[in-house]
């Protein structure tokens, strides 16, 4: 019989480094902020306010390898959506697929 993922350490791994990434932008949000840069400022904001995951429980708290594997597949998915969204709102780059695959538009 196949075991089920933990969704719920998953979510939680998906949420400890969302909310790393978080405080890795506070240095820009904080330059952003000197410079007056206020569209910066607000998608950055944007971007920090998605710690929310980290503060999951799961009901149990082991783990394997399984589970180990979607959390960082997801990681690195998530991250890069969440880091595409501060380029695509304060407009640097026009269109979120771009920000996404880091192409700028010359």
């Amino acid at each position: 019989m196949a075991r089920k993922l933990n969704w719920r350490v998953i979510l939680q791994v998906l949420g400890f480094a969302v909310l790393f990434e978080s405080v890795l932008l506070l240095l820009p949000m904080l330059v952003a902020l000197i410079h007056k840069e206020t569209a910066m400022v607000r998608a950055l904001g944007i971007t920090i306010a998605g710690f929310l995951l980290s503060r999951v429980q799961p009901r149990k708290k082991n783990h394997f390898a399984r589970d180990g594997l979607t959390a960082v597949g997801l990681i690195w998915l998530v991250l890069s959506a969440a880091g595409a969204i501060p380029f695509w709102i304060s407009g640097e780059i026009p269109s979120y697929v771009d920000s996404f695959f880091c192409r700028q538009l010359l």
